[in-house]
């Protein structure tokens, strides 16, 4: 079993990586924005897509889903930051270690949505506008997006485990 001042260190050192990663997200979705990197397609830091021919105007498509489903898993791992401060204090199955484990697998969840339903709930509604000649619109998942769906799922499934061992807890104290 280990000790307690070993996980307070271990979630310490995961909260200064989450924060981390949390800082690069921030620079990445930065650096795409400022560069236009989606615009072309290439370079160092992109966002690949497929489009018809000619609709290179509309770039900025995947480029809003991908910041949007990044602003998503930003608030997640935040969430997730808060939670490994609860673990370096000792609160391991505290209400709001459940909460804020629940917000990461949702946030999991909602961006993988969020990326695949906006370019083409958006490319629909610029078809319909007349904007964009738009002839087709697809709705893509690829492996690694149905892998984030079942860690999220799964880490719901957890919260769920956590609240009811908590609550047997509490009837167990109640009754002794």
């Amino acid at each position: 079993m280990l000790k307690f001042d070993t996980v307070a260190r271990r979630a310490q050192a995961l909260r200064y990586l989450l924060v981390l990663t949390m800082s690069a997200l921030v620079l990445v979705n930065g650096w795409l924005w400022w560069a236009g990197a989606s615009r072309f397609g290439a370079g160092w830091v992109s966002i690949y897509s497929e489009w018809p021919t000619g609709s290179d105007a509309l770039a900025w498509v995947p480029l809003l889903g991908a910041s949007l489903a990044s602003l998503l898993l930003l608030g997640g791992l935040y969430r997730l930051c808060r939670l490994m401060r609860l673990f370096e204090i000792g609160e391991f199955f505290s209400v709001a270690a459940t909460r804020h484990l629940r917000a990461f697998a949702l946030s999991l969840i909602g961006a993988v949505v969020v990326d695949a339903l906006v370019p083409p709930l958006l490319m629909l509604g610029l078809g319909l506008a007349g904007s964009a000649n738009v002839q087709a619109i697809s709705l893509q998942l690829d492996g690694s997006d149905l892998w984030t769906l079942l860690i999220g799922a799964m880490f719901f499934v957890i919260t769920s485990l956590m609240v009811e061992a908590r609550q047997l807890a509490e009837d167990n104290e109640q009754i002794v």
